[in-house]
């Protein structure tokens, strides 16, 4: 194998896309080979992201047989199915569906369903309508996550955000609250999370002229928008379901990985909601905003969940304007628990 690639493959960073680009014909062609599993490799899931990153033209269909393949190991199966969603390419849904009937592996059914909610369209409603009723949680979960992400993608009623109970709303308590530091993000902060999202938007045109930092401890995040709603405005979810945006989290190499999903909709009321999911699944927050002159304005509180901390966000949305007028957390986690792996 080229030195290049084995340099490539052992990295502890994400893939860089210019070293990628780089890569040859042959190169390529090299990945094509380990990805198949025609060519034995220890580092065959990390040729499977090189590939999508490459934006090879046959990656959909390669990854599609992997994943579909009952004889390959489940895990190499569940990675398939992550990095074909990846792909963003239209074929990536009917490849994922294809392959759900051979889908025993809890494992690989959760990331065919977690895939589903990163580039399926309205096509896979029943299959995830279907799959909301599995008997392994972690499934049904993210069948329910995907009906309401595709939903609000595509601005079609009838899978609202279940608005939680009173007893459910986590209210920070303002003895023990700590700050949370909300502000824009620079230019160049937008600009290294779009790229480090590149195969990872959920289906959204992401606009790299607004970006907005929060830093919550030592958690660092970026949230982008996108240019739907930015040309919109509150005037987006108060007509119609929309993805607002996504919220990034920095890792320690400084790249960028989706942690959140942003949802918004209008309220029997005149105004709408906002809802922060989670990408396993998991909700997080959800909160109402009331338009008035100048545009509307917002509150969101944390619901309880598993690893969710009391958070108060407030705040006004001003044509393509987000300005936090209040933000706090309190430290305490609720609904503590050990993780529980997955069955192969």
């Amino acid at each position: 194998m080229p030195d290049r690639l084995d340099a490539m493959f052992q990295t502890s960073h994400r893939l860089d896309g210019a070293v990628v680009g780089s890569l040859t014909a042959a190169d390529l062609d090299q990945l094509r080979e380990i990805v198949s599993g025609a060519q034995p490799n220890p580092f065959r899931v990390r040729a499977m992201e090189a590939l999508v990153v490459a934006a090879a033209p046959d990656a959909p269909q390669l990854l599609g047989v992997v994943v579909a393949d009952p004889g390959e190991d489940p895990a190499v199966r569940a990675a398939a199915a992550s990095q074909l969603a990846g792909t963003g390419r239209p074929e990536a849904e009917d490849l994922l569906l294809r392959a759900l009937p051979a889908a025993a592996p809890v494992v690989v059914r959760a990331k065919i369903v977690g895939g589903l909610a990163r580039v399926g369209s309205r096509f896979s409603l029943p299959e995830l309508d279907r799959l909301a009723g599995d008997p392994e949680p972690a499934v049904s979960r993210l069948a329910t996550f995907g009906r309401l992400v595709i939903s609000y993608r595509a601005g079609l009623p009838g899978h609202e955000v279940p608005p939680p109970g009173p007893d459910d709303v986590q209210e920070v308590d303002a003895r023990q609250s700590t700050p949370v530091l909300v502000g824009r993000a620079a230019v160049e902060e937008t600009a290294a999370t779009l790229a480090s999202l590149r195969t990872d938007t959920f289906g959204l045109s992401l606009s790299g002229r607004v970006g907005l930092r929060i830093e919550c401890g030592l958690a660092r995040l970026v949230v982008t928008f996108s240019e739907d709603f930015l040309r919109r405005g509150a005037a987006g979810p108060l007509r119609q379901p929309m993805m607002p945006g996504l919220v990034a989290q920095r890792a320690p190499d400084g790249s960028y990985s989706a942690r959140m999903v942003l949802l918004a909709g209008p309220q029997d009321d005149g105004g709408f909601h906002i809802a922060v999911y989670r990408t396993d699944g998991n909700q997080m927050m959800f909160g109402l905003g009331t338009p008035d002159r100048e545009g509307a304005r917002f509150d969101l509180k944390s619901v309880r969940g598993r690893g969710n901390v009391p958070v108060l966000l407030r705040g006004r949305i001003q044509s393509s304007e987000i300005v936090f007028t209040a933000a706090a957390s309190s430290p305490q986690v609720t609904d503590k628990s050990a993780p529980r792996p997955l069955e192969l």
